[in-house]
Parts: C-alpha cells; sequence; structure tokens
C-alpha cells in the first residue's frame, strides 16, 4: 500500500493503465507517453511488456523503480532504448523485511550512455538503504565474510528484523 499513499503524500497523481493498455503490445508505451508519466515502479517482467513492440518514446519519464525478480542489464537496454532520460533503480527486498532493503541506481543514457556497458548481465542487488546493512557470507558457514565477487548468500542486518531470519 506504501506503494500508492507515498505519492499522494507527496502531491503526485496516480496513474494506473487498463487492462487493454498492458495487454495490447506495445500500447502501455504509448499510454505512458500520452499520460506524460514521470516515475513507475514496475516488475522486471511488466517492463518487458512495456518495451515488447513499443514504438513510442516516452521522453517524460525520468525514474523507474523495479523490484520483485531479478533485473537483467537487456531489460535496462529496452528501457532506455523507449526513454533516454531515465534512471533505472534496481531496488533488492526479501519477503521478510516486506520492503526494499537495497538499491543499485543505473543512470540515464543522456547522462551517461556507457554505463550499461560496463556492468555484467544481471544488475547488483546494490547497497543498503538508510539502516540497513548486507552481508554476504559463506553459505555453509555464515560467520564467514564472502570476498568481493564471490557466491554466498546475503543476510540483512536492520532493526525490527528477527536474528537469524
Amino acid at each position: 500500500m506504501h506503494s500508492v499513499f507515498t505519492p499522494l503524500f507527496f502531491g503526485a497523481e496516480l496513474h494506473v493503465p487498463t487492462a487493454d493498455d498492458i495487454g495490447t503490445p506495445g500500447r502501455l508505451a504509448e499510454w505512458m507517453a500520452d499520460s506524460a508519466v514521470t516515475v513507475t515502479h514496475l516488475t522486471p517482467a511488466m517492463g518487458q511488456l512495456l518495451s515488447a513492440q513499443a514504438t513510442r518514446a516516452i521522453p517524460s519519464l525520468r525514474k523507474a523503480f523495479f523490484v520483485g525478480d531479478v533485473l537483467t542489464k537487456r531489460d535496462c537496454t529496452r528501457l532506455h532504448a523507449l526513454a533516454a532520460n531515465v534512471n533505472i533503480i534496481n531496488m533488492y527486498g526479501t519477503t521478510e523485511t516486506q520492503r526494499a532493503v537495497s538499491y543499485f541506481e543505473i543512470p540515464s543514457v543522456a547522462e551517461d550512455p556507457t554505463f550499461l556497458a560496463t556492468q555484467k548481465d544481471i544488475m547488483p542487488a546494490g547497497e543498503g538503504m538508510i539502516d540497513v546493512q548486507l552481508l554476504v557470507v559463506n553459505r555453509n558457514d555464515r560467520n564467514i565474510p564472502c570476498a568481493v565477487g564471490e557466491v554466498g548468500e546475503i543476510y540483512v542486518r536492520t532493526g525490527g528484523l528477527a536474528e537469524g531470519y
């Protein structure tokens, strides 16, 4: 619900597409451009629907927040092709915390046209939000932190989260 009330609290308008806008290939991008949407909150799957067969640019779009699944370089490239001014924010959150605990920002093409070329195929979870610490630990022994680039398990340390959860 915070994704509805927060924008309203700050005086923003909410624009909700119809089922046709979402289900008709290319229509979601047209709808966003016609509505002059500036901020969107999507899952990567919805972002793929947005870019599928899109023929209209969305110059008004400035921020796109992604959460709920793995965000790929391909997803970001497709959105940048539609919206050169959009900064993409990949947010990571666990079901247990019921909120995003980290973010990674991908600058717009207008701001930095080569940034995505420096990234791997999967966008990182990024850094912890305020008062959130992310730890990547060894899968077999959670007392051993992983080195940079090493695969492990993410542990979230923040107020209100039970120990060992």
